[in-house]
C-alpha cells in the first residue's frame, strides 16, 4: 500500500509538460542554458500565468511600479528562480488548488523573506521563492483531507511556538505519516529546484539547517504570522535579531504587504 506522501506525489507524476504552460516553464527552467527570452516565449502562451509575472514585476517589491511593460524583461528582473517557483503554484492549481488565505501567507513571508534576507547573507530571489512554497505541503494536505487538516490546525494555538511547532508536525505525521515541510519539499525535489531551497522549505520549523536561507526563511514565517494576526512582537526573533529590529521589521512588512497584496493578488 502507497504511503500518503507517494499518493499525493504521484498527482504531480502525472503531471506532463502538455498539461500546462506552468508545468512546461518548470521543465525548461531546469536547463542551465536557458534565458529571459526563451522563458518568455513559452510564457506568453498562458495569458493567467503572463498576468501573474507582470503584476509581480510592477509591484511595490521590486521598486518598479508601473515601469514594466514587456515580459522579457519583468522575467529578468524577477530572475528564473521566482519565475520558476510562480510557475510551481500555478502547476499546483491543477491538482490541489491553493486557498486565497494561503497564497496570502505565502505571499507576505515572501515578502518577508526579502526584507532579512541581507541580514543572513541568503540570495534575495531564492528568499522570496522559499517564501513562496515554503507551506506548499500544507495547501496539498488541506486539498488532500480538509476536514482533517482543519482539525489539527484547530487543535494548534500558536503553530510558531516551541511546543505548536512540536505538536503541529506530530500530529501530521500521526495522520499522514510524513509532515507539511518533508512533504513540500520532495514536491520542490520532484521539480529540480535547488537543493538548498528544498532543505530550507523541510526545515522551517525545525532548527536543523543553520544554512542562510533556511534562517531567513524562520524569521520570514514568523514575522508572517504575526503581520497577518496583527499582534506584535514580545521578544527578540532568534539570537540574530533584536526586539527593535524585529519591530522595525514587522512594521516595514505590514506596509508593503497591504500594497502588494492589493496589486498582485
Amino acid at each position: 500500500m502507497r504511503s500518503v506522501e507517494e499518493t499525493l506525489l504521484q498527482r504531480f507524476d502525472k503531471l506532463s509538460p502538455s498539461s500546462s504552460v506552468a508545468v512546461r516553464v518548470l521543465e525548461v527552467i531546469s536547463n542551465d542554458d536557458v534565458g529571459a527570452a526563451d522563458v518568455a516565449i513559452l510564457i506568453a502562451t498562458d495569458p493567467v500565468l503572463t498576468a501573474k509575472i507582470m503584476r509581480m514585476a510592477n509591484s511595490n517589491l521590486y521598486a518598479m511600479s508601473g515601469k514594466i511593460s514587456q515580459l522579457n524583461v519583468a522575467i529578468a528582473l524577477l530572475g528564473l528562480t521566482t519565475v520558476q517557483s510562480i510557475a510551481l503554484t500555478s502547476a499546483l492549481q491543477i491538482v490541489s488548488p491553493i486557498e486565497e488565505n494561503d497564497w496570502k501567507h505565502s505571499l507576505i513571508t515572501a515578502i518577508a523573506a526579502t526584507l532579512v534576507a541581507s541580514k543572513f547573507g541568503a540570495d534575495i530571489g531564492e528568499a522570496f521563492s522559499v517564501g513562496m512554497l515554503h507551506d506548499l505541503g500544507a495547501s496539498v494536505f488541506r486539498e488532500y483531507d480538509k476536514s482533517g487538516y482543519l482539525e489539527i490546525m484547530s487543535s494548534v494555538d500558536d503553530p510558531l511556538s516551541p511546543d505548536g511547532e512540536d505538536s503541529l508536525l506530530s500530529l501530521e505525521f500521526e495522520r499522514y505519516g510524513t509532515t507539511h515541510p518533508t512533504l513540500g519539499a520532495a514536491i520542490m525535489r520532484s521539480w529540480s529546484l535547488p537543493p538548498e531551497m528544498q532543505d530550507a522549505v523541510r526545515s522551517h520549523h525545525s532548527h536543523k539547517s543553520t544554512s542562510a536561507l533556511s534562517k531567513t526563511l524562520r524569521v520570514a514565517d514568523y514575522l508572517a504570522y504575526h503581520a497577518q494576526n496583527g499582534q506584535d512582537l514580545s521578544a527578540p526573533i532568534f539570537a540574530e535579531i533584536s526586539l527593535d529590529e524585529g519591530l522595525v521589521l514587522l512594521e516595514q512588512l505590514k506596509e508593503q504587504a497591504d500594497q502588494s497584496i492589493a496589486m498582485i493578488i
